[in-house]
């Protein structure tokens, strides 16, 4: 299940995150394509020891749109089966006016916050939570995930100080939540390359979003929940913790942020590349998409020059 190692095979467990875990003596030792027929990037010059290391882990999808969509969700799920969105003047305590309480709740603080999210509510659809025995996971974007991660830091940090009621549970989730946010504020706010003592704290605020994962899916368990599925998108989440580490324990300089290999800015570029394409003429779509591009790139790159020129006089 992995292109880099051999996770997943027998007696090589993929959701293993200790250091001394089967899968990172197997990395690169077989090519994740049958041989002789190679796939036409593999061809391309780059490491003849491991090619398949062309092919890089998105951030993006492997935590966004991955392992964070199943954090959001399935902790949404859990303090709404622990009662957490119960009151004591609420009539209906079945799990849709619970998620319908939730929805309030995340809604009010968007608002006070001054957030958009692109969601209208939460639901057993919105969560694929099909049936008591689905582990549930937000099928959202990237965006309105981080929102939603942000929210329920708050509302557990205000639970908890009210009324106590899973001070074991609240801890880690606190504790996950916090790590989760503080990773992207540190990458979102950091050039190309991290200062080493940065990139130590996202690999060390990464690892601890994934060990406490484990936790929360071991303590649903324990709760008779089902919730925190153990997913590829784990231990591909792992492997780019170890390459922060891995350039950490070589003495370099700087790291590498891995957000140079993120997918995001693409969804904006494909989004607005897809508008224009639904004010031409059908057509001639292509010829016309690309005469506006080029349009704007030249329009740009002449507003970008006069303001280097502008700097260099104030200079």
């Amino acid at each position: 299940m992995c292109s880099l190692c051999m996770a997943g095979h027998d007696a090589v467990p993929f959701e293993d995150l200790t250091d001394s875990a089967e899968w990172i003596s197997t990395l690169h030792s077989e090519r994740p394509w049958p041989s002789g027929n190679p796939p036409s990037l593999s061809t391309i010059p780059f490491q003849n020891d491991c090619p398949e290391t062309i092919f890089r882990l998105d951030l993006f999808h492997c935590y966004k749109c991955g392992l964070g969509r199943d954090l959001t969700g399935s902790t949404l799920i859990l303090l709404a089966q622990l009662q957490y969105f119960d009151f004591t003047s609420d009539d209906e305590c079945n799990l849709p006016a619970r998620l319908e309480r939730a929805w309030g709740s995340f809604n009010l603080w968007c608002r006070t916050t001054g957030k958009s999210p692109a969601i209208h509510s939460f639901s057993k659809a919105l969560l694929n939570y099909k049936n008591a025995r689905s582990f549930a996971w937000c099928n959202v974007k990237g965006s309105d995930n981080t929102l939603i991660t942000s929210w329920l830091l708050f509302f557990i940090k205000l639970s908890s100080q009210n009324d106590s009621r899973h001070a074991r549970l609240e801890q880690v989730l606190i504790e996950t939540l916090t790590c989760a946010l503080t990773v992207f504020e540190i990458l979102h706010s950091h050039p190309l390359w991290l200062h080493r003592v940065c990139a130590q704290r996202v690999q060390h605020h990464l690892t601890t979003v994934l060990r406490g994962f484990k936790v929360l899916a071991k303590m649903a368990k324990d709760l008779s929940v089902p919730a925190f599925g153990l997913k590829p998108k784990l231990h591909a989440c792992d492997h780019i913790s170890r390459d922060i580490k891995r350039q950490l324990q070589s003495k370099a300089p700087k790291v590498l942020n891995p957000l140079v290999f993120s997918c995001e800015a693409n969804e904006s570029v494909v989004g607005h590349v897809s508008r224009i394409s639904r004010r031409v003429s059908s057509r001639t779509v292509s010829g016309r998409v690309l005469d506006r591009i080029c349009i704007k790139t030249k329009l740009l790159a002449k507003k970008f020059k006069a303001k280097l020129r502008h700097r260099h006089r104030s200079q």
